[in-house]
């Protein structure tokens, strides 16, 4: 009893709080939620109260046939703006689900965002999201919106008809047969009471067990959910995955994967509506008994004179109303007790902590431009390994160097990298720049001073110069500028709108597709229209041929300028430039001097790699 208050006190704060969220990010909402919910009460109690009214005038020996004319027209009228009003605010409220669904989406995106970027390895957060997906349109703050409605809804028609049916047995036959005796007992209405509560609690129960089940269905599928998605994406409309599909016969490989676990889903999924109907057969069947048993004990009433026929239809819709919103009422309640469990998904990720320390230093673009960076003795392991990724690394470069990282796939060059940017903080060790540690920067300052060119960068479906500016307002000189330094020039002037090219055709029909060099040269115009302090490209010319990673090269010192630039490559073509090349092995920096001393070490792995490659161009 205990651990039951818990949950349902937990249950209650994690409601209210759903609710608060709701009015902070659409204000009216409740509001027209609460308002249909009356007037959905409201609605079959006109046509109840009315049809009585009519039909006790029909009875009566010198009936008003002008006043039933009125009675009728008043219902019709009164159950038209009723449901003209039902129609507008539902209207409204899909309206406005749109739009606190798109909020509701944007905080989670911006949330997202505001997360380390090392959150985005970890696997809990990443299944956190994906159960987030999973009926995010059904599910969480919006179904919380219209259980509103349905509870309010319920509580004003159980409040109308336990008046109603409270009249119907306080109404006392006033003749003395065995009949109107038994119609008068208490032993009667005990009985229409117990009967009515037994079928709301066997149709609540039954509600209960199939919501349960649906969660556990839902759980143990949410891998197969997922696999599903990214086969069926794969399959219709990957466009990059087209050409290896097609060329490698891939579809029998794929369709047998989607089948596999849509056979799953399909198994799984169909336990559902065999349970369904297995307890609606008994549930229509116990619905179908009171009806007969209200009916008959609300007409043996009027036939023994306790209250006129007209309200045989007012009080036998009252009792059955009676029950289907106690029913509906206790389902709801259950449905947003369940509802509960995606609250709280929804509510850990938005209080998942930024957990990257973000210090009170400034750091101004002209102190990042003479800045000195020194890693003493950094580890660092991924989120969730055990085994390290870099490993005690010490090293120092200062301002307006070029340096050149090489090394073997999985060296650790690119995790190098991203703790320099400070995307990861070291396991150990620290990273300083001008002495200082780089945690007491102010992040989003110390995030300014790095303009990166990632092997793995993305373009987005924008213009050409929203891609390279990052904004929609831009300079288009120095945008034209930094394509031209970037190699881009010919290849621009072929763009049917400039700058003002659509790049790729998601959301355009005009958009153009750009080839993965092209493609490459404007993620570097990217970094140069940034202008930051510090200048890094990981793999810069991997998909370029040797004439364009030849003419990139030759201008990147006037490009570059006075910037401190870090070059990551395999092609060591890119060494010639540098004052320093940094050599990875397994995580650990090995070699670290010029071109020159680096090559006379005939025994380790600078010299290996240098005349691996250097046969090729002899």
């Amino acid at each position: 009893m205990k651990n039951l208050f818990a949950d349902l006190k937990k249950e209650g704060r994690l409601i209210w709080r759903g609710i608060k969220t709701i009015h902070s990010l659409q204000p009216y909402m409740l509001l027209v939620s609460f308002s249909a919910g009356i007037f959905a009460s409201i609605n079959p109690f006109i046509g109840m109260y009315f049809s009585s009214l009519i039909i006790t005038e029909l009875m009566l020996p010198a009936r008003d046939i002008k006043h039933i004319l009125y009675l009728a027209i008043l219902t019709v009228v009164l159950t038209f703006l009723c449901r003209l009003i039902l129609n507008f605010l539902y209207q409204m409220l899909d309206t406005l689900q749109y739009v606190l669904g798109h909020k509701k989406e944007l905080d989670l995106s911006n949330k997202g965002y505001e997360l380390d970027y090392a959150d985005m390895d970890d696997v809990k957060i990443r299944q956190m999201r994906e159960k987030l997906e999973r009926d995010r349109y059904y599910k969480g703050i919006i179904a919380l919106v219209y259980q509103i409605r349905w509870i309010t809804s319920s509580i004003l028609s159980i409040i109308f008809s336990v008046a109603l049916v409270a009249e119907m047995l306080k109404a006392r036959s006033p003749k003395s047969s065995q009949l109107s005796q038994f119609v008068n007992s208490p032993v009667a209405a005990i009985l229409l009471c117990l009967l009515i509560g037994g079928t709301i609690y066997y149709s609540t129960r039954n509600a209960s067990i199939i919501n349960k089940k649906y969660f556990e269905i839902t759980d143990k599928l949410a891998p197969h959910y997922n696999s599903e998605h990214f086969f069926s994406f794969l399959l219709a409309t990957e466009y990059n995955a087209g050409k290896d599909i097609r060329l490698y016969n891939q579809k029998a490989l794929i369709e047998k994967e989607l089948g596999f676990h849509l056979d799953k889903i399909f198994n799984m999924r169909k336990i559902l509506p065999e349970l369904d109907t297995k307890f609606s057969c008994t549930e229509s069947a116990l619905k179908v008994l009171v009806t007969l048993v209200t009916y008959l004990f609300v007409g043996l009433k009027a036939l023994t004179g306790a209250f006129g026929v007209g309200n045989i239809v007012l009080y036998t819709g009252a009792v059955t109303q009676l029950g289907q919103n106690l029913s509906d009422f206790l389902y709801f309640l259950t449905e947003m007790r369940r509802n509960s469990e995606y609250l709280t998904w929804y509510f850990e990720f938005l209080d998942l902590p930024n957990r990257k320390e973000s210090g009170n230093l400034p750091l101004e673009a002209k102190t990042a431009k003479d800045a000195i960076i020194e890693f003493k003795n950094v580890s660092f392991k991924y989120p969730g390994s055990e085994h390290y990724s870099l490993k005690n690394i010490s090293i120092r470069f200062n301002a307006n160097e070029r340096i050149a990282v090489v090394g073997k796939n999985g060296s650790g060059k690119t995790t190098f990298i991203k703790l320099l940017c400070r995307l990861y903080d070291p396991t150990e060790g620290e990273i300083l720049l001008n002495g200082i540690n780089i945690k007491d920067y102010k992040y989003e300052d110390y995030l300014a001073a790095f303009s990166v060119v990632f092997q793995d960068f993305k373009l987005f479906s924008f213009t050409l110069g929203e891609n390279v500016a990052i904004a929609s307002d831009y300079e288009e000189g120095k945008v034209t500028e930094c394509i031209n330094q970037a190699g881009l020039k010919e290849r621009m002037a072929q763009f049917p709108d400039g700058l003002h090219t659509q790049l790729y055709n998601e959301f355009s029909e005009d958009g153009i597709e750009i080839s993965g060099g092209e493609a490459q040269k404007i993620a570097i115009a990217r970094a140069l229209y940034k202008d930051a302090p510090f200048i890094i490209l990981d793999e810069p010319t991997a998909a370029l041929d040797p004439i364009a990673e030849a003419d990139i090269y030759a201008r990147l010192n006037d490009m570059i300028q006075d910037k401190t630039a870090i070059y990551i490559s395999h092609r060591l073509s890119s060494c010639c430039f540098c004052n320093q090349i940094a050599v990875f092995d397994q995580g650990e920096l090995i070699q670290y001097g010029k071109h020159k001393d680096l090559l006379e070490d005939t025994a380790d792995l600078y010299y290996e790699l240098w005349n691996a490659q250097a046969q090729y161009y002899t």
